[in-house]
């Protein structure tokens, strides 16, 4: 299990089971005992679990995740009701013998006909607002990206040997480079100024091969100047997506301030 930087994609901490067979639950208390007080965890429905919501309530960290299906609450408050946009503090687990101690909050979008339902231990809106749970957790698809580079760019997707040191190493080898390499691009990034999202981080990869070129051919520059410089012909920059539609955050900020009766359901972004 690894914990991502959801803004800079770097790793932060791997842990680890030697038993391929270990749900990824059976891993909590060892980020518990690491995670500080005041940090935010996002995370999908796979650490869906009232014992680790509470555990997190306890030591004053915060969460934002989906609701899981079928699951029983009880409203205690009310903070926004209106057609598409619902914003609750709940009771989770009302027909459970173990229920979830602590209150959370429970937050409702409609985009296209679906609800989309949001759950943080962050009570106050004022800390936390409804716009910005949503947009922290389409922001989660980032550790995936980064799941998807290590083991299909990096090759961490096979096993070079079948021991349990060198799996090991080859895992925290891995993710060094993985590190590196985010370093690098967010050198390239600031050269160019645009934002870290804006660079392919496969292209800076591949194009480091090129840098090793311009080396032996007499370039004194450092990778991440030669990269800004030759950006353009090594595609290092994404092209930018054409925006077919508001986003669904500002989709919610018009539902908020829309008049109540007749408000048309969200639509989703491109």
């Amino acid at each position: 299990m690894a914990a991502v930087e959801l803004f800079t994609h770097l790793p932060a901490k791997l842990f680890w089971a030697d038993d391929s067979q270990t749900n990824d639950k059976a891993l909590l208390p060892q980020l518990l005992k690491w995670v500080g007080a005041n940090t935010l965890l996002v995370f999908d429905l796979g650490y869906f679990a009232f014992t680790f919501f509470d555990d997190l309530t306890i030591k004053m960290c915060f969460f934002v995740t989906r609701l899981r299906e079928k699951t029983s609450y009880q409203v205690l408050q009310s903070l926004v009701n209106r057609p598409h946009v619902r914003d609750q503090i709940v009771q989770l687990g009302l027909y459970r013998s173990n229920p979830c101690v602590h209150p959370v909050r429970l937050i409702e979008v409609s985009v296209n006909g679906a609800w989309r339902r949001y759950l943080t231990n962050v009570l106050d809106p004022q800390q936390l607002s409804i716009v910005e749970v949503v947009a922290l957790y389409e922001y989660r698809w980032s550790i995936e990206t980064s799941f998807l580079l290590i083991k299909r760019l990096l090759d961490l997707a096979y096993l070079w040997v079948g021991g349990l040191n060198g799996i090991r190493l080859q895992v925290w080898a891995t993710f060094l480079f993985y590190a590196i390499l985010i370093d690098l691009c967010d050198d390239v990034a600031e050269l160019l100024q645009v934002p870290l999202e804006a660079i392919s981080v496969e292209m800076v990869y591949r194009s480091l091969y090129f840098y090793v070129q311009a080396v032996e051919q007499g370039y004194v520059g450092g990778a991440a100047s030669y990269l800004a410089r030759e950006a353009k012909d090594l595609g290092i920059v994404k092209r930018k997506r054409v925006e077919q539609g508001p986003t669904v955050a500002e989709q919610i900020r018009r539902a908020l301030v829309a008049p109540a009766v007749g408000a048309p359901p969200l639509a989703s972004g491109p």
